[in-house]
């Protein structure tokens, strides 16, 4: 991906929720488990995990500001007080040592923010996922695989963003069941009702994906969270 030489306004906002220690993740955090960080991929043999660096990376895509974070660890096997590897848990105090293999793993996860959005205008976050569009998304081993996951959802969601004027528009239409029929065809950018929340919803076809519909919606108590469903033929109705 392509990384911007100066930190955006939500990158310097998001940086600082990762320097408070005893916050979400800092560098120097360690952690024993023989479950793998972000992954919960099993260790073979109890494992102490070192967070040695923290990396941000970020692009401007589409409408969005899209930021990968990567987490970067050492790892070595623990010794209990005899010198043995174990792979149960133990408590501090039960800790002898560690074994000289230390090896590293990294892991990469998306954030993205609507630029211009309604959070804008908060100058520091409260929570680490507020006012974020898509909140540690995609994650791999690998950054540019996460930044393309990333990507293809933004696609959708830009979609959706680009009717949105049209979709608050509708969002307080109701109907009952017994009201609608589902359609023999139906297109691209047809309106339609779906099943969403407890009830009849009105959304839009923004996009299809082999048999099935992708519809955008609203709801009535939040016209900032783009919303979809991916639904075959037999989930949409339009009224009788």
């Amino acid at each position: 991906m392509t990384t911007q030489t100066k930190d955006s306004f939500y990158l310097e906002r998001l940086k600082t929720k990762f320097k408070d220690q005893g916050g979400y993740w800092y560098v120097g955090q360690e952690n024993t488990s023989i479950w793998q960080s972000h992954t919960r991929n099993k260790y073979d043999l109890l494992t102490q995990e070192k967070l040695v660096d923290i990396t941000f990376d970020e692009q401007t895509y589409k409408s969005f500001q899209l930021i990968i974070l990567g987490f970067h660890y050492e790892c070595r096997t623990v010794l209990d007080l005899n010198g043995n590897t174990t792979d149960s848990y133990l408590a501090d105090d039960q800790i002898g040592g560690y074994k000289n293999d230390v090896h590293q793993f990294a892991y990469y996860q998306s954030m993205a923010y609507e630029i211009g959005g309604v959070f804008d205008d908060k100058q520091s976050l409260d929570w680490l996922g507020q006012g974020a569009t898509l909140y540690f998304y995609g994650g791999s081993s690998d950054p540019i695989k996460t930044a393309k996951k990333c990507q293809k959802k933004l696609d959708l969601l830009s979609q959706i963003k680009d009717v949105k004027d049209e979709l608050i528009s509708i969002v307080d239409e109701r109907i009952g069941y017994r009201d609608t029929v589902n359609p023999y065809n139906i297109n691209v950018g047809d309106q339609v009702f779906i099943n969403a929340h407890g009830r009849m919803r009105k959304g839009k076809i923004v996009s299809t994906t082999g048999s099935r519909f992708i519809v955008g919606y609203l709801t009535p108590s939040n016209h900032h969270d783009l919303k979809y469903k991916t639904l075959r033929l037999d989930k949409l109705w339009i009224r009788q």
